[in-house]
């Protein structure tokens, strides 16, 4: 992958193969658009994601579904307005970002506090949302929760909770 370190210890490039795959993309190459990798510090190690456009723009922050990766937006963000700022993350113990400590179990609901952690690492009043899958109802449990810090939000095939 082509890249180059900065001070703020960003790593760009655009290669999306070579560090991030979407299992669904089988059929051919993606159409692409140049990232940069970011990574957030939180108690139990980082979050990763990938910051398309500008970074002066708060970006439209994008969570996978169940066992993916911020891969899940390969094929959407290049379709997206050179302007809009796009950050997809991976969730714990996805992708590329920190798992867990041992012993400790994952839960959907531990999501939200993940969110809370971008948009003070980034301080952010609100924030804005599109999710797949199990994230969907991320999105929309973080809004009726924190309805005040929520400018908008997408969900894309929402997955029914278990009963």
């Amino acid at each position: 992958m082509d890249s180059d370190d900065n001070s703020s210890g960003t790593v760009t490039g655009s290669d999306l193969g070579q560090r991030y795959r979407h299992a669904g993309d089988l059929t051919g190459e993606a159409p692409t658009r140049p990232f940069a990798e970011i990574s957030i510090t939180v108690p139990w190690g980082h979050i990763s994601g990938k910051w398309y456009g500008p970074q002066n723009v708060q970006p439209i922050l994008g969570l996978h579904g169940w066992q993916d990766n911020a891969g899940t937006f390969d094929r959407l963000v290049p379709l997206l307005s050179p302007d809009v700022a796009f950050l997809s993350i991976d969730l714990p113990g996805h992708g590329l970002s920190s798992r867990l400590p041992d012993g400790c179990y994952y839960n959907s609901v531990d999501n939200l506090y993940v969110i809370r952690l971008i948009m003070k690492q980034y301080k952010w009043e609100k924030v804005s949302l599109i999710g797949h899958s199990m994230s969907s109802i991320i999105c929309f449990v973080f809004a009726a929760v924190f309805p005040d810090k929520v400018d908008m939000i997408i969900g894309i095939d929402a997955l029914k909770p278990h009963q």
